[in-house]
């Protein structure tokens, strides 16, 4: 094919009709946001259940714990008692954090991440405490525990994932101690 004749397909195909009709698919296409990940959540709740576990003579579980119980059942082995210290709901935003000590004042920290673009529905957050720093996908209503062991006892964070608008009341940062558990 000679020089002459390739450009003037070129010239032909940028001519075309369907041309700007393809454009403005494509523009509309990418304003609607189809090539975008998902937008967060405008809050996702997160209820961070703070739990000492420790050995006792007897088998011990707050009630506040029951609905948690069986996901419990793996610390069984070396920790049979286990008590709320802290009950916490928090209200985050995309980009957003909180942060929380342990009774032996060790941070722990989430930051809300936004609803995962490969997972829809899934919200994604980073925990971090002195050497450790995840990231979690969770779907909603889903828990994670995140164990930090200690000579005597070990400390359970035990973070329920709900995202929209919070469930229990206008954006509260924090709610302490006494909560009904789920």
């Amino acid at each position: 094919m000679s020089a002459a004749r390739s450009a003037a397909r070129r010239g032909a195909c940028l001519r075309s009709p369907r041309l700007p009709v393809g454009v403005a698919v494509l523009g509309a296409w990418l304003l609607a946001g189809f090539g975008a990940s998902r937008p967060a959540a405008a809050h996702t709740e997160f209820h961070v259940r703070i739990i000492a576990a420790t050995k006792a003579d007897k088998d011990q579980i707050d009630p506040r714990l029951r609905s948690i119980e069986r996901e419990l059942h793996v610390f069984k082995k070396d920790w049979n008692s286990f008590a709320v210290v802290r009950d916490v709901k928090v209200a985050l935003e995309p980009n957003q954090s909180e942060s929380f000590e342990l009774p032996d004042r060790t941070p722990y920290k989430i930051t809300m991440v936004g609803i995962a673009a490969d997972r829809p529905g899934r919200v994604r957050y980073i925990v971090e405490m002195p050497g450790f720093k995840t990231t979690r996908v969770v779907a909603p209503g889903g828990r994670t525990l995140d164990a930090a062991p200690r000579r005597d006892k070990l400390y359970i964070v035990a973070t329920t994932v709900h995202p929209g608008p919070p469930a229990h009341g206008p954006n509260q940062r924090a709610v302490e101690a006494g909560l009904p558990a789920e």
